[in-house]
């Protein structure tokens, strides 16, 4: 997903404007978010949690997206990435991973 397909979806201004807060669970709303869950400090949530994210963990979710399809954000091959954007794609790989199979448990009552 692109930045600008990012901020779209990110922003409280622009739902309010599309009127999807409904849809998304606004927590201003007192609604709940259909078929999505969370898992905040240790909490599940049901509501859009936009409010949450800095804009500095949605551009490295924004880069960890490119990466994850095989475009690094620096020219050139593996050595020549910076070593904070290596280790912050492997945080949020990671992350990304134990999400992915946290879903497929419940999805299988595994």
């Amino acid at each position: 997903m692109g930045l600008w397909q990012a901020e779209a979806l990110h922003n409280c201004r622009h739902c309010r404007a599309q009127g999807l807060q409904q849809h998304r669970g606004c927590p201003e709303l007192g609604a709940a978010h259909p078929g999505h869950e969370y898992l905040l400090d240790g909490e599940i949530v049901r509501h859009c949690l936009v409010s949450r994210v800095t804009p500095a963990s949605l551009e490295w979710l924004n880069l960890y997206s490119y990466v994850n399809v095989g475009l690094l954000p620096e020219t050139g091959g593996l050595n020549d990435q910076y070593e904070i954007d290596l280790m912050a794609f492997m945080v949020i790989g990671g992350e990304m991973a134990a999400l992915q199979a946290a879903q497929r448990e419940r999805k299988h009552g595994r």
